[in-house]
């Protein structure tokens, strides 16, 4: 079978099925389809033009590690179907890549955003090498406050995707007692605590890898 074609048609179905959001009732999905079309805008964005402060170099080294990193993640993953979350994250990965790619020239926040792209795809490729058993997950991470000073047990810890900030904050689908631990998919998140009560008040908000190194993340009680 020629692997190219049989690609080229599951991510046009990939791409329908995402962009008409038709539900998907699998459960899981195929990476190849997504690597193959995340790498195509890739390599448009590499092309594209920057103003300064940002510069050619920048932009292509970028464009590189993130396409070296999502090429050999793919090769860790090979065929098998993966969970539906973690497609998601790819997903929203290429919607921010795609609208890059749209425009005429890049600046630095462009640079930022296909930065925080590229970290995120790193965290899975990490996780995925050295977890062959299960290379999508979960990471289960243990959470503390900083310097011990509260219980942690008093909080609950929300997260959401680093890939940028309009990324809907969620709660761990898994979150149980001391020591607390959660579950995620890897990634790179932005995690942190919320009191509870009728009005609820957020601590400082932490960037982290969940890509099994380290695996207890300490965040600041509110």
């Amino acid at each position: 079978m020629n692997t190219s074609i049989r690609l080229t048609t599951a991510g046009l179905a990939l791409l329908v099925s995402t962009f008409a959001g038709r539900a998907e009732t699998s459960g899981a999905r195929p990476l190849a389809p997504m690597v193959q079309t995340i790498s195509v805008t890739l390599t448009r964005i590499a092309a594209l033009p920057v103003t300064a402060p940002a510069t050619d170099t920048e932009l292509k080294a970028l464009a590189k590690g993130c396409h070296a990193a999502l090429t050999a993640l793919a090769k860790r993953l090979g065929d098998q179907a993966v969970p539906e979350d973690y497609v998601s994250d790819l997903t929203r990965a290429h919607g921010i890549l795609t609208a890059m790619a749209a425009k005429p020239n890049l600046a630095a926040d462009d640079l930022a955003r296909l930065k925080a792209v590229s970290d995120d795809i790193h965290a899975k490729r990490r996780w995925a090498d050295k977890h062959h058993d299960a290379p999508t997950g979960p990471v289960t991470l243990e959470v503390a406050t900083a310097k011990g000073k509260a219980s942690v047990g008093s909080y609950d810890v929300w997260s959401r995707s680093a890939l940028d900030e309009q990324t809907e904050p969620v709660q761990p689908a898994t979150v149980s007692d001391e020591p607390r631990r959660i579950s995620l998919r890897p990634g790179n998140y932005v995690l942190w605590l919320r009191s509870r009560g009728a009005t609820p008040a957020d601590g400082a908000r932490r960037e982290f890898a969940a890509d099994g190194a380290p695996m207890r993340v300490e965040l600041v009680a509110p």
